[in-house]
């Protein structure tokens, strides 16, 4: 568990061998959250980019709230 200066507790969680989001949905089901929280925009050198068509599917499922920030 990580706190952030604003003291929100947080879990880093790192996957790998997957699609990122395939990823964030099932570490999202496996720990029963609420809402996923994402970047607007992904880093140079990620190979598939945050933003684009991972951020989108993770927009459009039903099951988990998603929250685009900038």
């Amino acid at each position: 568990m990580v706190s952030s200066a604003a003291d929100i507790a947080c879990d880093v969680i790192y996957e790998q061998n997957r699609s990122p989001y395939e990823g964030v949905i099932e570490v999202a089901k496996n720990m029963g959250a609420d809402l996923i929280v994402l970047s607007s925009h992904g880093r140079p050198g990620i190979e598939e980019p945050v933003m684009g068509s991972q951020a989108t599917k993770l927009l459009t499922y039903k099951m988990i709230l998603a929250l685009v920030v900038r």
